[in-house]
């Protein structure tokens, strides 16, 4: 009986937590505009015939609704954009059109740069539309252009941000003229998911960028005053018998490449190592991935022999000295599209643990109040990995349901959906090793600035040929402040020693964590300062058996100018503490204080050139210390620089630069010093047609008297050409070679294969060939 009772007063517990909830948020008056039909598309040629004429009534062409009242978001929170910007909407039977006509005093220092579609340069002049078709105040489409029409979209999620990697197919045109330049959105609805309602209700952004005064400005006003973005969202009416035909997107696509690599890990007959070159002649692959819309507002995604391959390389990190797995974000296209229905507080979902895949399928969208969100694909690489496995697959699920807590709350007021209540599950099977975690999440926001934000899982795993099964929960709660001048975000996680997510990214287990960061920013009018202030982080961790693993406390100034540049300092104290199951370095837990301080400057002040530097000096960890060395505390030194060059619009060349450095203290000598270069150059002779070059150089040279780190240099050439019509057409010709300071004996050592100082060794090459094409129903 006490059971029942406490599970009522659970429930009765939440039922008033959710009234609590309905009745404090927020509900105000929204910018409302009524968009129309019309009967003839809108042109490029029409904007720019409009440029030349604003104040005539022929500028309001075709009957499409004006919009002309931009406010800024940063730096003036309020005050009017500085240039000049009419927006006609309207809509026929097949696409939604949003027509901009920017103008600018000063059209000679407009930047606009011929790149790759999805990658404008942050200072590069834009605007952009942004509808939420279902005006829950949850999601919202995100679709970008610069002053000459290339493209870059997202899917926003309240709470969580924009997700980059989502692809849709639309078309657009831009223009520079003497007045400034005009850019034309055409969205087709069979790109858009929303309800099968005759008359249509939607949520609108619209928005401009002046990047050379760090300006960013919305229609209707969005403020800093207020967290929510999609809680400003205006009002779209006039969208009647919108199409809900059959839409199907079909993708077959065919990759064929030739290859050699060293296997370094090739055995001759009697099981001794014997290093070898393998080639692949050739070697061909087709796959097809099908998407269909279900009402309109649910997509089905299934694929067969799926194109996972990766034509873009990653970012360089550095790996060198690190204690916990460095994440590198996904970048196939499948798993792309869609991923933010899979976001929860803690991650339970990263796709790169899949990671040779023969099938998959995924379903993604909106049924009345829940968002949905499933997702299943076998794994080929643990039995290549492991023989023992007999060629036994790794099963991956995911499924994602949520529920928005407060609806639309009427024609006359902006639709309140930023709080959730949601679940989610993961599996993944392989022979007779299982993990499994489930849980529950929300997120409540409970006024203008206050949010809040919660997830509970529990894990339930096996291992592979293990008798024992284990169980493990993981907590998350967080706070979060904003307003104009503070922010604050603050929370608690907590991870249990048995917690495992086999398909998510958690980096630490048998951990609770408490953290919090405050910014406080003045706004000064009439400056040159966008804004300035301060930074506080501090950070507390301890293990389930009480031992205080980190304390972390960095106070940082910040100073942003107009100019979109910013100059930042900052000092950091740190407690680290290492166990015995942390390090083969220790017998018993021992700690470290480690003292560092820190500057970074980026500026994109000039039109051909923009760069960011920073560098931290102090104390660290020499992790892996030789020899039956203890672990001690080094000198540490740490660099990070990028430089942009732009000196024509259709070529750009980014250049990284990452140094990482201890010594010994006693001693001065140096332990490990690590190198990294990247520099890519990329020519777009047409939206479509590019050549890119990437030319990468690594170096890590370790003293053996002090650290286990292998000294090695490698060297990485790297030539795409792409024409790509949109993310489903397109054709890839790559050529990729590969060099490492291997001995070209190809000796075998102890510690691996024996390295030369001065030598290299072309260890592997590709040329490649893929094509993809889309073809709609």
């Amino acid at each position: 009986m006490k059971t029942f009772t406490r599970i009522a007063s659970i429930r009765g517990a939440i039922g008033t937590l959710i009234a609590l909830l309905i009745q404090a948020s927020i509900s105000f008056a929204a910018d409302t505009t009524t968009v129309r039909r019309i009967s003839q598309a809108p042109t490029i040629n029409d904007l720019v015939s409009a440029m030349q004429a604003p104040d005539s009534s022929a500028a309001v062409f075709r009957g499409m609704t004006r919009i002309t009242t931009f406010k800024q978001f940063l730096p003036r929170d309020g005050e009017p954009l500085s240039e000049k910007t009419s927006v006609f909407l309207g809509y026929d039977d097949t696409h939604f059109y949003a027509a901009f006509l920017c103008f600018d005093r000063e059209p000679e220092l407009i930047r606009a740069n011929l790149v790759n579609r999805d990658n404008l340069p942050f200072d590069n002049e834009s605007i952009a539309l942004h509808l939420d078709p279902f005006r829950d105040g949850k999601r919202m489409y995100g679709f970008q252009c610069n002053a000459l029409g290339v493209q870059t979209e997202g899917f926003y999620t309240e709470g969580t941000g924009w997700d980059l990697a989502f692809n849709a197919l639309w078309q657009s045109e831009g223009r520079l003229t003497p007045q400034g330049y005009a850019v034309l959105i055409s969205v087709p609805f069979k790109s858009l998911r929303y309800s099968a309602d005759e008359v249509q209700t939607w949520g609108i952004f619209l928005y401009r960028a002046v990047a050379r005064r760090s300006e960013q400005a919305f229609f209707p006003h969005r403020t800093l005053k207020i967290q929510s973005r999609m809680q400003q969202e205006g009002i779209l009416l006039g969208l009647e018998r919108l199409p809900t035909g059959q839409n199907i997107q079909i993708i077959p696509y065919a990759a064929a490449r030739s290859a050699q690599y060293l296997d370094a890990n090739h055995k001759d007959a009697s099981g001794q190592p014997k290093p070898e070159f393998a080639t692949i002649p050739f070697e061909a692959s087709a796959g097809v991935d099908v998407k269909t819309v279900l009402g309109g507002n649910l997509v089905l995604d299934a694929t067969f022999n799926p194109d996972f391959s990766q034509v873009e390389s990653d970012q360089p990190q550095i790996t060198t000295n690190q204690r916990f797995e460095v994440f590198f974000p996904e970048r196939r296209p499948f798993f792309l599209e869609n991923a933010s229905f899979f976001d929860t507080p803690i991650n339970t979902v990263f796709s790169r643990r899949i990671a040779n895949p023969q099938v998959g399928a995924r379903l993604t969208g909106k049924v009345g109040e829940y968002s949905i969100g499933a997702l299943v694909a076998d794994d080929r690489a643990p039995a290549l990995r492991n023989p023992a496995l007999n060629g036994a697959r790794a099963w991956s699920g995911a499924a994602r349901v949520n529920r928005d807590l407060v609806l639309n709350s009427g024609e006359g007021a902006a639709g309140v959906g930023a709080s959730s209540i949601g679940a989610v599950y993961t599996g993944r099977l392989l022979a007779n090793s299982f993990n499994h975690v489930g849980g529950f999440d929300t997120r409540l926001q409970v006024s203008d600035n206050w949010v809040l934000t919660g997830q509970a899982l529990g894990s339930y795993s096996r291992g592979l040929n293990a008798t024992e099964t284990s169980l493990g929960g993981a907590l998350n709660v967080q706070a979060n402040y904003n307003d104009a001048n503070l922010t604050f975000f603050g929370g608690y996680d907590d991870r249990s020693p048995k917690f495992r997510t086999e398909t998510g990214f958690v980096r630490r287990t048998d951990i609770r964590n408490l953290y919090q960061v405050t910014n406080y920013r003045f706004r000064p009018e009439n400056s040159i300062l966008s804004d300035w202030g301060g930074d506080v982080i501090t950070e507390l961790t301890w293990d389930y058996a009480g031992t205080q693993l980190d304390a972390i406390y960095t106070a940082q100034a910040v100073c942003n100018f107009i100019a979109q540049t910013s100059l930042q300092v900052n000092y950091t104290r740190r407690y680290e503490a290492l166990r015995p199951q942390d390090s083969y370095a220790v017998q018993a837990t021992v700690g470290f204080w480690q003292e560092s301080v820190g500057a970074s400057i980026t500026s994109n002040i000039l039109k051909q050139a923009n760069f960011f530097v920073s560098i931290n000096t102090g104390t660290g960890i020499n992790y892996e210390p030789s020899g039956g060395k203890p672990l001690e505390l080094t000198n540490s030194t740490d660099m990070n620089t990028t430089l942009s060059l732009r000196f024509f619009p259709e070529l750009t060349i980014d250049n990284t630069y990452f140094y990482f450095t201890q010594s010994d203290r006693a001693s001065r000598n140096t332990i490990f010093t690590n190198h990294i270069f990247r520099s890519r150059w990329n020519y777009q002779a047409t939206r479509e047609l590019s050549l890119r070059a990437i030319v990468q150089y690594t170096e890590l040279a370790a003293d053996s008297r002090y650290s286990l780190l292998e000294s090695r240099k490698n060297l990485n050439a790297d030539i795409l050409l792409t024409y790509l019509v949109n993310p489903g057409t397109a054709l890839h010709l790559g050529y990729n070679n590969n060099f490492q300071n291997y001995d070209p004996t190809l000796t075998w050592t102890r510690e691996g294969l024996l390295r030369s100082q001065s030598q290299y060794l072309r260890d592997s090459w590709q040329v490649f060939v893929k094509v993809s094409y889309l073809l709609g129903l």
